[in-house]
Protein backbone atom coordinates (compact mmCIF):
# COMPACT_ATOMS: atom_id res chain seq x y z
CA UNK A 1 0.00 0.00 0.00
CA UNK A 2 1.97 2.98 1.26
CA UNK A 3 5.49 2.27 0.12
CA UNK A 4 4.38 0.85 -3.18
CA UNK A 5 2.60 4.16 -3.81
CA UNK A 6 5.74 6.10 -2.87
CA UNK A 7 7.80 4.14 -5.38
CA UNK A 8 10.45 3.04 -2.88
CA UNK A 9 11.13 0.23 -0.46
CA UNK A 10 12.82 0.93 2.84
CA UNK A 11 15.69 -1.34 1.88
CA UNK A 12 16.24 0.55 -1.37
CA UNK A 13 16.62 3.66 0.78
CA UNK A 14 19.23 2.00 2.99
CA UNK A 15 16.82 1.46 5.88
CA UNK A 16 15.81 -1.69 7.73
CA UNK A 17 12.08 -2.37 7.33
CA UNK A 18 12.01 -4.26 10.64
CA UNK A 19 13.71 -1.41 12.50
CA UNK A 20 11.58 1.36 10.99
CA UNK A 21 8.33 -0.54 11.52
CA UNK A 22 9.30 -1.07 15.18
CA UNK A 23 10.01 2.67 15.57
CA UNK A 24 6.64 3.51 14.03
CA UNK A 25 4.82 1.07 16.34
CA UNK A 26 6.64 2.51 19.38
CA UNK A 27 5.77 6.08 18.36
CA UNK A 28 2.11 5.17 17.79
CA UNK A 29 1.84 3.35 21.12
CA UNK A 30 3.35 6.30 22.94
CA UNK A 31 1.17 8.84 21.16
CA UNK A 32 -2.11 6.94 21.49
CA UNK A 33 -1.79 6.15 25.16
CA UNK A 34 -5.32 5.33 26.32
CA UNK A 35 -6.77 6.19 22.92
CA UNK A 36 -8.23 9.27 21.30
CA UNK A 37 -11.32 10.21 23.28
CA UNK A 38 -12.14 13.17 21.01
CA UNK A 39 -12.20 11.01 17.88
CA UNK A 40 -14.31 8.36 19.62
CA UNK A 41 -16.86 10.98 20.67
CA UNK A 42 -16.98 13.07 17.50
CA UNK A 43 -16.23 10.82 14.53
CA UNK A 44 -18.92 8.40 13.43
CA UNK A 45 -17.70 4.88 12.67
CA UNK A 46 -17.12 4.48 8.95
CA UNK A 47 -16.54 8.18 8.32
CA UNK A 48 -13.96 8.69 5.60
CA UNK A 49 -11.46 11.53 5.36
CA UNK A 50 -8.57 12.81 3.33
CA UNK A 51 -5.55 14.85 4.36
CA UNK A 52 -2.70 16.56 2.54
CA UNK A 53 0.75 17.27 3.96
CA UNK A 54 2.16 20.67 2.94
CA UNK A 55 5.57 22.21 3.58
CA UNK A 56 5.39 25.29 5.79
CA UNK A 57 8.74 26.62 4.62
CA UNK A 58 11.48 26.01 2.08
CA UNK A 59 13.02 22.67 3.01
CA UNK A 60 14.55 19.40 1.92
CA UNK A 61 12.01 16.60 2.29
CA UNK A 62 12.85 13.49 4.32
CA UNK A 63 10.62 10.90 5.95
CA UNK A 64 7.78 10.34 3.49
CA UNK A 65 8.18 6.53 3.52
CA UNK A 66 8.13 6.58 7.33
CA UNK A 67 4.97 8.70 7.38
CA UNK A 68 3.38 6.24 4.97
CA UNK A 69 4.16 3.40 7.37
CA UNK A 70 2.37 5.22 10.19
CA UNK A 71 -0.94 5.03 8.33
CA UNK A 72 -0.26 1.52 7.07
CA UNK A 73 0.32 0.38 10.66
CA UNK A 74 -3.02 1.86 11.75
CA UNK A 75 -5.11 0.68 8.81
CA UNK A 76 -3.69 -1.15 5.81
CA UNK A 77 -6.58 0.14 3.70
CA UNK A 78 -5.45 3.77 4.07
CA UNK A 79 -4.28 5.18 0.74
CA UNK A 80 -0.99 7.11 0.53
CA UNK A 81 0.24 9.07 -2.44
CA UNK A 82 3.42 11.14 -2.56
CA UNK A 83 3.65 14.24 -4.71
CA UNK A 84 7.39 14.65 -4.22
CA UNK A 85 10.27 12.39 -3.21
CA UNK A 86 12.61 12.39 -0.25
CA UNK A 87 15.64 14.54 -0.99
CA UNK A 88 13.66 17.10 -3.01
CA UNK A 89 14.10 20.78 -2.19
CA UNK A 90 10.64 22.38 -2.03
CA UNK A 91 9.20 25.82 -1.43
CA UNK A 92 6.70 26.73 1.29
CA UNK A 93 3.21 25.52 0.45
CA UNK A 94 4.28 22.52 -1.62
CA UNK A 95 2.00 19.49 -1.35
CA UNK A 96 4.21 16.61 -0.21
CA UNK A 97 1.75 13.74 0.10
CA UNK A 98 -1.85 12.88 0.76
CA UNK A 99 -3.62 10.13 2.59
CA UNK A 100 -7.22 9.00 2.62
CA UNK A 101 -9.28 6.36 4.33
CA UNK A 102 -11.26 5.92 7.50
CA UNK A 103 -11.15 9.12 9.56
CA UNK A 104 -10.26 7.53 12.91
CA UNK A 105 -6.94 5.97 11.80
CA UNK A 106 -6.04 9.13 9.86
CA UNK A 107 -6.60 11.26 12.94
CA UNK A 108 -4.71 8.77 15.10
CA UNK A 109 -1.69 8.86 12.80
CA UNK A 110 -1.43 12.45 11.60
CA UNK A 111 0.62 13.77 14.54
CA UNK A 112 3.04 10.84 14.53
CA UNK A 113 3.47 11.10 10.76
CA UNK A 114 4.05 14.85 11.05
CA UNK A 115 6.56 14.36 13.86
CA UNK A 116 8.64 12.01 11.71
CA UNK A 117 8.37 14.29 8.66
CA UNK A 118 9.26 17.45 10.59
CA UNK A 119 12.18 15.91 12.47
CA UNK A 120 13.73 14.20 9.46
CA UNK A 121 13.09 17.12 7.08
CA UNK A 122 14.66 19.45 9.64
CA UNK A 123 17.82 17.36 9.68
CA UNK A 124 17.89 17.11 5.87
CA UNK A 125 17.37 20.85 5.52
CA UNK A 126 20.12 21.72 8.01
CA UNK A 127 22.56 19.32 6.33
CA UNK A 128 21.70 20.87 2.94
CA UNK A 129 22.28 24.41 4.27
CA UNK A 130 25.61 23.41 5.80
CA UNK A 131 26.66 21.77 2.54
CA UNK A 132 25.85 24.99 0.69
CA UNK A 133 27.99 27.01 3.11
CA UNK A 134 30.93 24.68 2.54
CA UNK A 135 30.84 24.86 -1.26
CA UNK A 136 34.20 25.88 -2.68
CA UNK A 137 36.05 24.98 0.49
CA UNK A 138 38.25 21.93 0.84
CA UNK A 139 36.01 20.52 3.55
CA UNK A 140 33.85 17.42 3.64
CA UNK A 141 30.62 17.38 5.67
CA UNK A 142 30.16 14.13 7.60
CA UNK A 143 27.45 12.99 9.96
CA UNK A 144 28.35 11.52 13.34
CA UNK A 145 27.01 9.04 15.82
CA UNK A 146 25.45 11.88 17.85
CA UNK A 147 21.86 10.91 17.23
CA UNK A 148 18.76 10.43 19.32
CA UNK A 149 18.48 6.95 20.83
CA UNK A 150 16.70 4.59 18.46
CA UNK A 151 16.65 7.07 15.60
CA UNK A 152 20.22 6.76 14.30
CA UNK A 153 19.38 5.06 11.01
CA UNK A 154 16.55 7.51 10.24
CA UNK A 155 18.62 10.56 11.18
CA UNK A 156 21.57 9.39 9.09
CA UNK A 157 19.12 8.75 6.24
CA UNK A 158 17.88 12.34 6.58
CA UNK A 159 21.45 13.63 6.26
CA UNK A 160 21.86 11.63 3.04
CA UNK A 161 18.74 13.26 1.65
Amino acid sequence: MALADSGASLESLGLSAVEVRALVETALAEDRGQGDLTTRLTVTEGTRARGTFFSKQRLVVAGLPVAALVFEALDASCAWKTHIHDGAEVEAGTALAETSGLAAPLLAGERVALNFLQHLSGIATLAWRLKQQLEGLHVQLLDTRKTLPGLRSLEKYAVRM
